[in-house]
């Protein structure tokens, strides 16, 4: 691992929940169904990028997959990239 002078950020430090544990991820999805109008947003990224069966969508921090999920059947292919492997499965 690199070593970081005290006046670089290290990246790579995790703060806060690192969500490996399947409770901590089943929790975070709970709390996000409750903040999140997930329909909302998937009409609106449909509409905002004029999503077509031709496109290609990356979603990068796709947490459990709520929009991922969602809008796969309006396009070709969705890849979702995340730092916690328990995320993805859970998506």
């Amino acid at each position: 691992m690199r070593n970081f002078n005290n006046w670089q950020y290290n990246e790579l430090k995790q703060i806060g929940v690192d969500y490996t544990e399947v409770k901590e991820v089943e929790a975070y999805d709970r709390q996000m169904q409750k903040l999140r109008d997930i329909q909302s947003e998937v009409s609106a990224f449909i509409d905002g990028v004029e999503l077509d069966s031709s496109h290609t969508v990356l979603e990068i921090g796709t947490g459990t997959g709520e929009l991922a999920v969602r809008i796969a059947k309006y396009c070709k292919r969705v890849i979702g990239v995340d730092i916690s492997s328990t995320m993805l499965d859970f998506a």
